[in-house]
């Protein structure tokens, strides 16, 4: 599962396709690479802001099961929701 931002990087879920201990990750253009949480989770189903600013993650899990946002430059989960689909405005 991934997303990419308007300037082409790339944020992914790193691991097997079918798995309950995942992490975020980003890659630039260049190839380099970093985690963007130091937490591991059931994330699924990412979604970026237009902007590429903040990304939502569904997490499928009993502790913290629901819809969380992080934004790209200063990484730390806020819950949006504890189910449903969100999605983003076209202005983030």
């Amino acid at each position: 599962q991934f997303v990419l931002t308007p300037e082409g990087s790339l944020a992914f879920l790193p691991g097997e396709a079918i798995g309950n201990d995942t992490a975020l990750a980003r890659v630039e253009r260049d190839g380099t690479s970093e985690y963007l949480l130091d937490e591991r989770d059931v994330f699924r189903w990412p979604s970026l802001t237009a902007d590429g600013s903040q990304l939502t993650v569904l997490i499928i899990s009993e502790e913290r099961g629901g819809r969380w946002v992080t934004r790209l430059d200063k990484p730390g989960l806020t819950r949006m929701s504890f189910a449903g689909w969100p999605a983003w405005a076209p202005d983030g």
